[in-house]
């Protein structure tokens, strides 16, 4: 799902990428318009 963006940089556009969840850690990846990649990690519990 597509997410609009304001930065510095001029961002357009942020799109999800992937997801996993194993045990009790989970993460997903993101893109930007830039080809820049983002991962958001959480340990949960």
């Amino acid at each position: 799902m597509p997410v609009a963006a304001h930065h510095e940089s001029h961002v357009d556009r942020i799109d999800h990428h992937d997801h996993a969840q194993l045990g009790n850690e989970r993460a997903a990846w993101f893109t930007d318009s830039g080809g820049n990649v983002l991962c958001l990690h959480e340990v949960m519990g």
